[in-house]
């Protein structure tokens, strides 16, 4: 909970979506919102209402690895350079979501790199453990 308040205080600037730029798009109770294995180039923000993440294997059914509300962002891998999407998102409740472009948003973690420095940390703590180097500026 804690490491949730300070990445929303870092971002407060964020807090309505509108400083990202891009499309506010509306979902249904249980639409999906992109499948695994879509082009990832772009990543999305939630303003209201959720969204449940999932990814399956060649050995496993789905598994739900996260549950995201409210001015969650999901996606984000795609500015780590990855090409595909690696989940299936779906909308848990109708849901207004702000689209991101990968360029736009790598744009303004540049104008902002006291954020950009300690939000990869926060939002995505397993990276360190994963091998992955954030390439930001």
């Amino acid at each position: 909970m804690k490491r949730m308040d300070k990445m929303n205080s870092q971002l407060d600037p964020f807090s309505s979506g509108a400083s990202l730029g891009g499309t506010v798009s509306h979902y249904r109770d249980k639409e999906k919102i992109y499948a695994q294995g879509a082009p990832a180039y772009t990543l999305f923000y939630i303003q209201e209402g959720g969204v449940r993440l999932t990814t399956r294997t060649k050995h496993q059914p789905s598994a739900v690895t996260a549950i995201l509300g409210a001015h969650d962002f999901f996606g984000e891998l795609c500015l780590a350079g990855y090409p595909l999407r690696v989940s299936t998102a779906v909308a848990l409740t109708a849901s207004s979501i702000r689209t991101i472009k990968k360029e736009k948003m790598l744009q303004i973690l540049r104008k902002k790199n006291k954020v950009s420095n300690s939000w990869w940390p926060i939002c995505c703590p397993a990276s360190g453990a994963t091998g992955i180097t954030w390439r930001i500026c």
